[in-house]
């Protein structure tokens, strides 16, 4: 019945789209003559660029607008975001040595401290930063060490007792950085209530973390010697670092050490074990607090006494990097971390006064980890963020001569009747020799450093092109020269000599750099060297921007840098002690990546199951 009703309107339409298409005496067959001319065009399109459709990015007509997807882009995202648990397990393998390179006064990031931060100060946070390493931090990420060993450090994400150590050490750092512990005016009954508290806390969930270790890798535990000691020089001619020791009398436990001490205890007690940590609690309160009190006169002495600088250069700024590290790992989301240190850094001022190697540090995690969320960070505010870090990095590797003798804390003996001039100048000659020792090994640490800012400066611009997000002309330039960097650097350490595309500019390198990046040691950070050549790859084939085909040299210098990617993930399985289905992620990272070079490129990957790629590419 309704076809019937409709049926004189129906007659109307269908003679309307034949005349349309076939054409009548009164009207010409303009429909079939406009599908005949899209398809010449379409024909003369396809003749001229076969891929015209990967650079094509929307189309519109009328009110109806498409936008498509940059090829590969979902999948490089989604392949990194499948490889963050071995990442993890890069950061906890590196943990091993966390007190010892990083902490330890006499290593060389504790040498580098002194260079730029006043020396009065670091004799006060020195004590503060290795009492709270080697009591409430190394037993924790010791006994994740033996979780990976294991093959158990999944179990991270389901602990109880692990996220509550985590959070209450974010807690403590953040009630610091908000000025709600060690606050001015309050009395010591109150501040030794806050943070006994916090203290007992940390002791209470580290134990139950030790003790589960224990039970599932008895064997890594026993082999726990405790803090490791960084390399120590016994001489005459420096100044002692170690600060008051009468108020620091902390022992350095080993795992099994902490374990038999708190049963001991509680056999002796005939207690829960409450007691044991209330009195390492308040022991360990009295060295913190005199010396947390004694730094902030020093900065309050320079005018540098908020509490948002404080929680950085009072409570090292390490400390702080290594627990957005751990919250990452607890919540399984880079997102977490970089919100924790977003507000751990507001109010701190970008200057290089303010610049040590823990702060280093944490402005380059805190970059890093926006980059890997999916939220949509202010990339101006990042890109600050890597300003400092590197600025800060490249002071680290410049040292001024004078620095270097400061830091090592020279002092001139004497004798009855005035300073000993023999004595003095053997003090010369032996300074110098060391200050030159501990300079070459703050250099190869920052050198280091500085290809991996670089990395991820470029890995984030790559990020924002391949997601469309608008770039304005100097951001691009800016991304041209984090590429220029990256690439020098690579170049200065591979020893290549493939073409560089004329659109990109290499800084030249100074002599130091020319020699020690050949020699620059990444075998504990084997993902460090295929990050940085996937990174290259992907932004020599993207500066040029949307619809521009990348040329012959950046094709070429992109499948080079692909195929030692490659190569290098070899490495990243030796050092994770990978299976051979784990070490496929990293290999399926590459994958993708050479796909979207080969598709910019007009090639078809190897590796994707394709059989026409170039093996090698051509020297300059």
């Amino acid at each position: 019945m309704i076809t019937f009703g409709y049926r004189w309107a129906l007659h109307a339409g269908l003679k309307r789209l034949g005349s349309a298409i076939l054409g009548d005496k009164d009207s010409t067959a303009w429909a079939f003559q406009s599908a005949i001319a899209l398809v010449m065009v379409a024909f003369v399109v396809f003749a001229v660029r076969p891929d015209f459709l990967d650079y094509l990015r929307s189309f519109k007509i009328g009110g109806f607008e498409a936008t498509f997807a940059e090829p590969s882009s979902s999948a490089i995202r989604d392949t990194n975001l499948h490889l963050n648990d071995q990442r993890e397990a890069l950061t906890v393998v590196q943990f091993k040595d966390f007190e010892a390179e990083f902490i330890d006064p006499t290593s060389p990031r504790g040498f580098a401290r002194r260079l730029f931060a006043p020396a009065e100060l670091i004799d006060q946070t020195d004590p503060i930063t290795v009492l709270l390493v080697d009591g409430y931090l190394r037993p924790v990420t010791a006994s994740l060490n033996c979780l990976y060993e294991a093959h158990q450090l999944d179990i991270v994400s389901r602990d109880d007792d692990i996220a509550s150590f985590v959070y209450a050490w974010q807690g403590f750092l953040l009630a610091v950085h908000q000025g709600e512990v060690w606050k001015d005016g309050e009395d010591q009954t109150s501040r030794r209530e806050a943070v006994t508290s916090i203290l007992a806390r940390l002791l209470k969930h580290q134990l139950s973390i030790v003790r589960h270790a224990n039970q599932i890798s008895r064997d890594c535990v026993s082999r726990d010697r405790g803090p490791k000691d960084a390399m120590r020089f016994e001489s005459k001619c420096l100044l002692s670092r170690a600060g008051p020791d009468s108020l620091c009398l902390a022992p350095k436990m080993s795992l099994v050490d902490l374990i038999e001490s708190y049963d001991a205890a509680k056999s002796k007690d005939n207690s829960d074990g409450t007691q044991w940590i209330a009195a390492h609690a308040a022991r360990d309160f009295e060295c913190l607090d005199a010396h947390f009190r004694a730094a902030q006169t020093v900065l309050k002495s320079k005018g540098q006494n908020p509490h948002q600088i404080i929680s950085l250069m009072v409570m090292d700024a390490y400390l702080a990097g290594a627990v957005a590290d751990l919250i990452a790992l607890v919540s399984g989301q880079q997102k977490d971390k970089a919100v924790f240190l977003t507000t751990m850094l507001d109010g701190f001022p970008q200057s290089q006064e303010f610049a040590t190697p823990g702060t280093i540090n944490v402005f380059y995690q805190l970059s890093d980890a926006r980059w890997k969320t999916l939220d949509s960070w202010p990339l101006e505010q990042t890109l600050s963020d890597f300003r400092f870090a590197f600025d800060g990095v490249k002071a680290m590797m410049n040292p001024r001569p004078d620095q270097l003798i400061m830091a090592l804390g020279k002092r001139v003996t004497s004798n009855q009747s005035g300073p000993d001039p023999d004595q003095m100048a053997r003090c010369d000659a032996e300074i110098t020799k060391l200050a030159e020792t501990y300079r070459d090994k703050v250099y190869d640490i920052y050198l280091r450093n500085a290809l991996i800012i670089s990395t991820t400066e470029v890995q984030l611009f790559n990020q924002f092109e391949l997601s469309n997000r608008y770039i304005s002309e100097g951001l691009h330039q800016q991304w041209a020269g984090a590429l220029g960097n990256l690439l020098v650097q690579l170049k200065g350490h591979l020893r290549w000599t493939v073409a560089v595309p004329e659109t990109i500019r290499l800084p030249e390198l100074d002599e130091r750099q020319r020699k020690g990046l050949p020699n620059l040691d990444l075998d504990d950070y084997p993902d460090v060297l295929v990050e940085a050549e996937l990174a290259a790859a992907l932004g020599t084939i993207l500066t040029d921007g949307h619809g521009t085909r990348p040329s012959a040299k950046a094709c070429n210098l992109s499948l080079f840098l692909v195929n030692y990617a490659d190569r290098s993930t070899g490495k990243i399985k030796l050092k994770l002690n990978l299976e051979r289905s784990q070490q496929i992620r990293w290999k399926q990272l590459v994958a993708v990546v050479a796909e979207r070079v080969a598709s910019s490129c007009s090639w078809t990957d190897r590796r994707a199951g394709k059989q026409d790629v170039p093996e090698t590419a051509v020297s300059d």
